[in-house]
């Protein structure tokens, strides 16, 4: 992938930090994600819009944010979809945000989710509809919303506490609710991901008002505590298997509190997601209803480390993703250090993380304390495929075929056979043979969705795999061994080979008929015409034998 300015920004910084060093990964395969929150417009968009340039204005400012999160090597966008209750979306059960135009319910003159989905494709980028499930908004809010408010429409599912109001999780019809929604979104849109955030109880609500839908639907010897978290435990199921009803290759994930549950040796201080919300995430995994979950861990050192290895143990086999706090680096977010920040991100890989998620984007474009500069060169210096949907159904699929590469005056052109069922293609590239495909660093470019591909990176050997919709990668078509491409009518050029000296250069057809003789001079040598040619290149140490494909 290009690179933008900031890689020699990047390298300037680093030569001054050298505690910072990414650890060696167990797997190539990745989720680098970032949160791209709508709320307020934290991250975008930074106006409103109601007029054609006004729009245009801010579609560019979304797609500046993505260019970012590909030139950092992301490979996953979760677009804040649903805020407070109200959507930035076409949607039959919920109004527009009044983020994209000022005024709630008013539609913008474009749809931002498709928008951001469309874009995000064009980049390489999953686009993962970040739904925030069970906030509807402050009273003030929906009292301005009038008779549109979800508490006007639905008051059966909806609860004041506080000053605020939420969905009611103790009502059956909540989960069917925020079933039908997601569902909704993944019936419309050609996204990758529903992500669900705010999926539990209020923070510490202990005095939540449910004790009559308790009385009512709670079994006989159920606690309240028991009961509260089997009805967010039965929300998400709702959830999961009427999106995967829907599209089973539409990852269902979750962003989580930060820890799961008080520690024998380290305190959660009340704040885990059981004590404190009623969220038991490891029981949603164990029981095959989540594709992943992202730990929100905005912590330090023994709030942080101890309860991302229990995670990773509770995961039932399912990735869990580090869920890191970039805003806690800005001077009024706790102003930590780049050294602290980055040792997250490599421990967290040596615990066996899938990956790291940043909240939020807005850091990660300011560029705070320079981590937007160095993700890529220091972090993530190749892009990287997402991992396998666990348990997904059916096989893989069958490798690419008819590889070959055509080398052009400034670039290589890769192209190979389509496979049916592909989402995307991965190509790789080495200066040895075989290309070996587990290795992260000999990854050239990922989610192709065209079997052509031109590259300025000039390698002897090239592969190709398919991915299936559930992320399956498929064995890989190589390159022949010793075959050199070229267009028709191109010259051709002769491979480097470590500075040895070329002596000579023979070259004749299948009958061995010979084609060329002589020199080693390239504009010497005359391209034959389309065909399959043998060339041998004398050098002063060693003698080379080569297929000359002409196509």
């Amino acid at each position: 992938m290009k690179k933008t300015g900031y890689i020699i920004m990047a390298i300037l910084l680093l030569s001054c930090s050298i505690k910072i060093k990414a650890e060696p990964r167990d797997s190539k395969t990745a989720i680098r994600g970032v949160w791209l929150t709508t709320n307020y417009g934290l991250d975008w968009p930074s106006r409103t819009a109601v007029t054609p340039e006004q729009t245009q204005r801010q579609k560019d400012e979304l797609c500046r944010l993505l260019d970012l999160a590909r030139d950092m090597n992301l490979n996953t966008v979760f677009f804040q979809a649903r805020v407070r209750s109200d959507v930035l979306y076409t949607s039959d059960y919920e109004q527009y945000s009044s983020i994209m135009t000022g005024t709630y319910g008013r539609k913008p003159l474009y749809d931002p989710l498709a928008f951001a989905v469309e874009e995000c494709h064009k980049r390489g980028l999953q686009c993962h509809a970040w739904v925030v499930c069970m906030n509807i908004g402050k009273e003030d809010a929906i009292k301005k919303r009038g008779k549109n408010s979800l508490p006007s429409r639905r008051p059966e599912i909806c609860t004041k506490y506080k000053g605020e109001w939420y969905l009611n999780p103790g009502v059956p019809a909540t989960g069917d609710y925020l079933a039908a929604i997601t569902t909704e979104i993944a019936e419309r849109y050609d996204i990758d991901g529903i992500h669900l955030d705010y999926i539990r109880y209020p923070d510490r609500a202990a005095d939540f008002p449910d004790k009559k839908e308790y009385t009512r639907y709670a079994p006989s010897g159920m606690t309240l505590s028991q009961w509260r978290i089997n009805n967010i435990n039965t929300i998400v199921g709702k959830i999961y298997d009427s999106v995967k009803a829907c599209d089973s290759t539409i990852t269902v994930s979750s962003a989580v509190l930060g820890k799961r549950d008080n520690l024998p040796d380290y305190s959660s201080y009340g704040w885990s997601g059981i004590e404190a919300a009623y969220q038991d995430a490891a029981a949603w995994l164990k029981a095959g209803k989540m594709d992943f979950i992202a730990p929100m861990l905005y912590y330090s050192d023994a709030s942080f480390y101890p309860f991302l290895k229990d995670w990773i143990k509770n995961s039932s086999g399912y990735p869990v993703v580090t869920g890191l706090g970039a805003y806690r680096l800005a001077p009024d977010g706790g102003n930590w250090s780049i050294d602290d920040f980055a040792r997250q991100i490599n421990i967290g890989r040596e615990f066996g993380a899938a990956g790291e998620v940043y909240y939020r984007m807005a850091q990660l474009s300011s560029n705070v304390k320079g981590l937007g500069v160095m993700l890529a060169p220091a972090f993530n210096p190749h892009p990287a495929p997402f991992p396998p949907i666990k348990n997904a159904p059916g096989e893989k699929l069958e490798a690419p075929s008819r590889l070959q590469v055509t080398t052009g005056a400034v670039e290589r052109t890769i192209t190979w056979s389509a496979v049916k069922g592909a989402k995307y293609y991965t190509l790789y590239a080495s200066e040895t043979y075989p290309v070996d495909t587990r290795k992260a660093e000999n990854i050239i470019e990922t989610e192709l969705n065209d079997t052509t591909f031109a590259t300025s990176d000039i390698y002897p050997y090239y592969a190709v795999t398919a991915t299936d919709a559930y992320y399956r990668e498929t064995e890989a078509v190589r390159q022949q061994k010793g075959a050199i491409y070229f267009k028709e009518g191109e010259r051709i050029t002769l491979p480097a080979d470590n500075g040895d000296i070329c002596r000579r250069v023979e070259i004749t057809d299948t009958n061995g008929t010979p084609i060329y003789s002589g020199f080693c001079d390239e504009a010497a040598i005359k391209p034959p015409r389309r065909g399959v040619y043998a060339m041998k290149i004398t050098y002063k140490n060693k003698v080379e034998h080569f297929s000359l494909i002409i196509n």
